[in-house]
Protein backbone atom coordinates (compact mmCIF):
# COMPACT_ATOMS: atom_id res chain seq x y z
CA UNK A 1 0.00 0.00 0.00
CA UNK A 2 1.41 3.46 -0.72
CA UNK A 3 2.22 5.58 1.94
CA UNK A 4 1.32 9.51 2.02
CA UNK A 5 4.33 11.85 3.10
CA UNK A 6 3.63 15.58 4.78
CA UNK A 7 5.40 18.81 4.62
CA UNK A 8 3.81 21.00 6.96
CA UNK A 9 3.34 24.64 4.76
CA UNK A 10 6.07 23.88 2.33
CA UNK A 11 5.82 26.44 -0.15
CA UNK A 12 7.59 27.54 -3.72
CA UNK A 13 6.70 29.48 -6.73
CA UNK A 14 6.74 27.93 -9.85
CA UNK A 15 9.82 28.36 -12.03
CA UNK A 16 8.18 29.04 -15.57
CA UNK A 17 4.43 28.10 -17.10
CA UNK A 18 2.44 24.94 -16.96
CA UNK A 19 1.92 23.06 -20.29
CA UNK A 20 -1.66 21.41 -20.31
CA UNK A 21 -0.85 17.75 -19.96
CA UNK A 22 2.39 18.23 -18.34
CA UNK A 23 3.79 16.18 -15.63
CA UNK A 24 6.85 17.96 -14.42
CA UNK A 25 7.07 21.07 -12.61
CA UNK A 26 9.96 22.83 -11.47
CA UNK A 27 10.14 25.16 -7.93
CA UNK A 28 12.08 27.88 -8.26
CA UNK A 29 15.85 27.83 -7.75
CA UNK A 30 16.56 25.96 -4.27
CA UNK A 31 13.12 26.06 -3.06
CA UNK A 32 12.81 21.65 -3.75
CA UNK A 33 14.32 20.54 -0.69
CA UNK A 34 11.03 22.06 0.94
CA UNK A 35 9.07 18.79 -0.26
CA UNK A 36 9.42 15.19 0.63
CA UNK A 37 11.65 13.20 -1.71
CA UNK A 38 9.16 10.22 -2.20
CA UNK A 39 10.51 6.93 -2.92
CA UNK A 40 8.48 3.73 -4.06
CA UNK A 41 5.51 3.25 -3.10
CA UNK A 42 5.37 7.16 -1.69
CA UNK A 43 3.88 10.38 -2.90
CA UNK A 44 2.78 13.44 -1.21
CA UNK A 45 -0.07 15.78 -2.81
CA UNK A 46 0.28 19.19 -3.69
CA UNK A 47 -2.02 21.98 -4.26
CA UNK A 48 -1.15 24.75 -7.17
CA UNK A 49 -2.73 28.07 -7.77
CA UNK A 50 -2.49 31.04 -9.60
CA UNK A 51 -3.30 34.12 -7.57
CA UNK A 52 -5.66 37.30 -9.48
CA UNK A 53 -4.96 40.97 -8.94
CA UNK A 54 -6.44 40.65 -5.03
CA UNK A 55 -4.65 37.70 -4.33
CA UNK A 56 -7.04 35.31 -4.46
CA UNK A 57 -6.47 32.55 -5.54
CA UNK A 58 -7.95 30.97 -8.95
CA UNK A 59 -7.53 27.68 -11.03
CA UNK A 60 -7.01 25.13 -8.22
CA UNK A 61 -5.60 21.99 -8.80
CA UNK A 62 -4.29 19.04 -6.50
CA UNK A 63 -1.99 16.70 -8.14
CA UNK A 64 -0.30 13.94 -6.63
CA UNK A 65 3.27 13.72 -7.10
CA UNK A 66 5.16 10.74 -6.80
CA UNK A 67 9.06 11.46 -7.48
CA UNK A 68 11.48 14.42 -6.65
CA UNK A 69 15.20 15.37 -7.99
CA UNK A 70 16.20 18.58 -6.84
CA UNK A 71 13.95 21.12 -7.60
CA UNK A 72 11.67 19.09 -10.20
CA UNK A 73 8.47 17.58 -9.03
CA UNK A 74 6.98 14.43 -11.02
Amino acid sequence: MAKQLFANNATSMLSGILTQGGNVLVCSNGEGNRFPSPTADEYFLLTIYTKDAYANEQKVEVVKVTSRAGDTLM
